[in-house]
């Protein structure tokens, strides 16, 4: 009687091809954690931004509505002009303060975004480096790896 072989899981082959993956885990692992920290740094950025930018809206808007009422109550144009003026200067403070702390935040991004990426390449050297040299064909030199020659081309 025939032995029955036992179906093979489609997993088995990656199994033979990686081995026990400890060193491919471990940097999925540490990748996967500088992703997810840098995205939470990012949203911490991003709430920071727009957390400061709805109170410059906010206080834009009282300062908008105590405007007008201003202007409405003057009994010359020079006031209501000086008034219009006082409330202009405010919003040009406000708009500039947005776009320093946007440029500040969008600096801590980049950092945030830079510091993920270098976390992933120092992970995937220390992988590169634990499995060992990458081991060529025996004679493996500069001079097998050049272009082969065809007629109309020289050697370098």
């Amino acid at each position: 009687m025939a032995e029955s072989k036992t179906p093979q899981s489609p997993f088995d082959g990656f199994a033979q091809l990686f081995g026990d993956g400890t060193a491919l885990r471990s940097t999925l692992n540490a990748q996967a954690d500088g992703f997810w920290r840098t995205q939470g740094e990012i949203l911490g950025n991003l709430q920071t931004l727009s957390r400061a930018w709805f109170e410059r809206r906010r206080a834009g808007t009282e300062a908008a509505m105590e405007t007008a009422q201003t202007m409405c109550s003057c009994g010359n144009p020079a006031d209501a002009a000086l008034a219009y003026q006082r409330w202009l200067a405010g919003s040009m403070e406000r708009l500039t303060a947005d776009a320093v702390e946007t440029q500040a935040q969008m600096i801590k991004l980049s950092q945030a975004w830079i510091e993920g990426l270098r976390g992933a390449a120092t992970a995937y050297d220390a992988q590169a480096r634990a499995s060992g040299p990458a081991a060529g064909p025996a004679g493996d030199d500069a001079a097998s790896r050049e272009q082969p020659r065809g007629p109309g081309r020289r050697a370098a």
